[in-house]
């Protein structure tokens, strides 16, 4: 940077205002999440108000590096992430819930059967004799047995 707050480019000066100069003051995790969250009665979750990534989890930026929200209001409830349980699941199965009542440190296992047991996973809906028969009978009776282009290949 220059004298007097001006930027030296390859083709012109260009005067930095004296809010870009100053770095902005950090405020503790806890007031962010505090700040930008909003209680829901009827669930009782914390939701993030902020904007959620494309997977539906909200991440936010600390140090220079994005991380999941909830992840950040686990660590701040309860301490570090248990190495051996990596993943923070949620019990509410809501993506941008904070609650750290909500919350809880497990394996991609735990994670899988508590989908399981709450009828979240479509293999456990469709893996069944009944829903496999029932598939079948509609797929037959609107001639939607096709493959990728477009050929009808109806099973007997």
């Amino acid at each position: 940077m220059g004298r007097l707050g001006y930027r030296h480019t390859d083709d012109a000066r260009v005067r930095i205002s004296a809010a870009a100069k100053r770095p902005r003051p950090r405020q503790p995790l806890a007031d962010r999440l505090a700040r930008l969250s909003e209680y829901e009665p009827n669930s009782g979750c914390l939701l993030w108000l902020g904007h959620p990534a494309a997977n539906g989890y909200p991440l936010m930026k600390i140090n220079e590096r994005h991380e999941s929200v909830h992840r950040v209001a686990y660590r701040i409830a309860y301490g570090a992430i248990p190495s051996d349980t990596p993943f923070v699941c949620h019990r509410c199965d809501v993506t941008i819930c904070i609650e750290p009542r909500h919350l809880f440190a497990g394996t991609h296992a735990d994670n899988m059967a508590d989908a399981n047991a709450k009828g979240r996973l479509l293999t456990s809906q469709l893996h069944t004799p009944e829903a496999h028969a029932k598939m079948v009978i509609t797929r037959r009776a609107r001639g939607s047995f096709g493959n990728r282009r477009g050929a009808v290949n109806s099973p007997e």
